[in-house]
């Protein structure tokens, strides 16, 4: 009879010593050069869209200390993100209380917009938007733009003695 409450002990032990799993967060993070880029692909994350430099990204709670000790800032947008309708807004109007539903985050012309059913018929007939698609950016997604950026020389007209207009006519 004394293995059940041992038992109940062990169990409740055990419980209080593992940590409890994270619950995973919607955030906007700034990735502001290649470093940060390459960094942030290195950390494990559901990285949904990436604009001008922001991705929009499900991630652990518990990776958000990380993502301030790295000097990234990173704006939680949605706790325990679901099946809601997210729209992204290409041309969204300055002022964010003229859309429908939750403005989510903005930056320039650019919203994520959390909607009902019914105003989401509202906001594609009115706007330019996109559903957010919760698929993951692949890997040569990522590859590009870490990729070190080499700049063109611009190209000079050669004005040599090649040029035709210069040649002496063939002799006959």
């Amino acid at each position: 009879m004394n293995r059940i409450p041992c038992l109940r002990v062990l169990a409740l032990w055990i419980l209080a010593c593992v940590p409890a799993a994270a619950e995973p967060v919607l955030v906007a993070v700034d990735l502001p050069d290649t470093a940060a880029i390459r960094w942030w692909r290195s950390v494990p994350n559901s990285t949904y869209c990436y604009i001008d430099g922001t991705a929009i990204a499900k991630v652990e709670e518990s990776q958000l200390p990380d993502l301030a000790a790295r000097g990234l800032a990173a704006a939680v947008l949605q706790a325990a993100p679901g099946d809601e309708h997210l729209y992204i807004l290409s041309h969204a109007p300055s002022f964010p209380e003229a859309l429908p539903g939750v403005t989510l985050w903005a930056k320039g012309t650019t919203a994520l917009v959390r909607v009902t059913g019914a105003e989401a018929t509202e906001l594609v007939r009115r706007h330019f938007v996109r559903r957010l698609s919760r698929r993951t950016l692949p890997p040569s997604f990522w590859e590009m733009l870490a990729r070190r950026r080499i700049a063109l020389r611009t190209l000079r007209y050669d004005r040599s003695s090649r040029n035709s207009s210069t040649r002496s006519p063939p002799t006959p």
